[in-house]
Parts: structure tokens; sequence; C-alpha cells
């Protein structure tokens, strides 16, 4: 998706009460998001509530390994303990 539909999606989830929202994409992807969720007035405790870029960190990138990487990630934040 483009970074317009990423800022619009997530302006609209980050209040919510969500264990978990991710965003995928590049680092500068993300970065341009990160900046623009700033300038919609969004806080830095707001912003920490992020997961990006989602998925475990691995060399392969086909949609399927993308896939299993991100339900890892998933999987393991909802058995860890919160501190």
């Amino acid at each position: 998706t483009d970074v317009n539909s990423d800022v619009r999606g997530l302006l609209g989830l980050i209040d919510l009460p969500s264990p978990f929202i991710g965003v995928m994409g590049s680092q500068a992807k993300i970065a341009e998001i990160l900046k623009r969720l700033k300038s919609e007035g969004i806080s830095e405790d707001q912003l920490s509530h992020l997961t990006a870029p989602v998925g475990t960190p691995m060399t392969s990138n086909t949609p399927e390994e993308i896939a299993i990487s991100v339900a890892a990630q998933i999987l393991q934040k909802r058995i860890q303990p919160t501190n």
C-alpha cells in the first residue's frame, strides 16, 4: 500500500486497545509513516504501541516467509508476559 493509505489506517487504529499493531514496509517507508503520524499530532507514547517493521528479522522476503515471520512475532508477543 502507499504511505497515505497506511497513515489513514493507522490514525484509525492507534488509540484502540489493541495488544499489537504492526506496520509492514522498508525502513524508509516506515520513517515516512512515522513522520506523517507525528505531523498529525500522534505522540511518541502513541507511536510506542506500533511494531515496525512487523515480523521477525530475516533475509528472505517471499510472501509466505513474511507471513510466517509476522505470525511468529504475534505468537511470541502473546506468550511472553508483559513487563
